[in-house]
């Protein structure tokens, strides 16, 4: 669904739109990931006073787990396999970043071939006892729309990933974010309501995601430049974050900052339509995904 537009988009995304709303997302599944956090933090507390420093490190004792736990929670997946999820979706990025290396993208094949292998016995059994989890649902919603097995387990692989790969770095980026602002972190701690500006002020000062791929489907012109159908297209999701005309001292970390559905950590496109996203519409005006 990622690198397609129009109609043929639809047909991959639909499945799953209805059981990734927000609101069903937040009434289903509150509670999971509440528990999560719980057994991680205590998990973290135990093993803090075990040790001679007091010290964790986060990464693999909280944001890891936490991504890929939540993830396969919310799909339905009873992954337990948490770690080895994990370290796959580590060689994907890898390939991703170096592409230009056959070693990169040759464990990168190994790890999805790995990862196919973990994934086909749970659709197969979602396939034929359906329940109420996310993928359940969109595997019968998709039944008419997949038109080969391939296609569900690449969907679900992107989903994955972006679900492990952005959640994990979102929690280390605004973590660290605040450990290096401590004036920051002290009004939080002195007033938890400022907690949702503070993980929306994360997203804008350091996005997980710190760029996004288009591709010209039209001759147009950008900024009096002149871009070529075809012509393959950076959208810098951070520099469109720090953009001074929207955030007063964009490279200033600031939690009070009302940046309520302005930055675009998450992306826009094509792919989602909001009225208040019309200044990166106008950025990449006549781009798309296709290749």
């Amino acid at each position: 669904m990622l690198v397609v537009d129009g109609e043929e988009h639809a047909r991959h995304r639909d499945p799953f739109a209805e059981p990734f709303k927000y609101s069903a997302v937040r009434r289903r599944f509150t509670e999971v990931v509440v528990g999560r956090v719980e057994h991680l933090l205590s998990a973290i507390e135990a093993r803090g006073a075990a040790s001679d420093s007091g010290a964790v490190e986060l990464g693999m004792a909280f944001a890891n787990p936490f991504a890929v736990g939540v993830a396969s929670d919310i799909l339905g997946l009873g992954l337990e396999e948490i770690e080895e999820v994990h370290d796959i979706y580590t060689t994907f990025a890898e390939g991703m970043v170096g592409y230009r290396d056959p070693d990169a993208v040759a464990r990168a094949a190994l790890g999805r071939a790995r990862l196919d292998e973990l994934l086909e016995p749970r659709i197969e059994r979602l396939s034929g006892a359906p329940d109420d989890s996310m993928l359940s649902a969109a595997i019968h919603r998709g039944a008419r729309a997949w038109r080969e097995p391939e296609e569900l387990l690449a969907n679900l692989r992107l989903i994955l990933f972006g679900a492990i790969e952005t959640v994990e770095s979102m929690i280390l980026n605004t973590t660290w974010a605040l450990l290096s602002h401590p004036d920051q972190a002290g009004l939080l701690t002195a007033d938890p309501a400022l907690w949702p500006g503070a993980v929306q002020e994360g997203l804008r000062w350091v996005p997980p995601v710190g760029y996004t791929d288009r591709w010209a489907s039209l001759d147009t012109e950008l900024g009096g430049v002149s871009i070529a159908r075809g012509d393959h297209l950076i959208g810098v999701i951070h520099a469109a974050n720090r953009d001074p005309a929207t955030f007063p001292d964009p490279d200033r970390f600031d939690i009070t900052r009302d940046v309520r559905r302005q930055n675009f950590s998450f992306g826009n496109s094509l792919h989602r339509r909001d009225h208040r996203h019309r200044r990166l519409d106008t950025l990449l005006k006549g781009a798309t995904m296709t290749r």
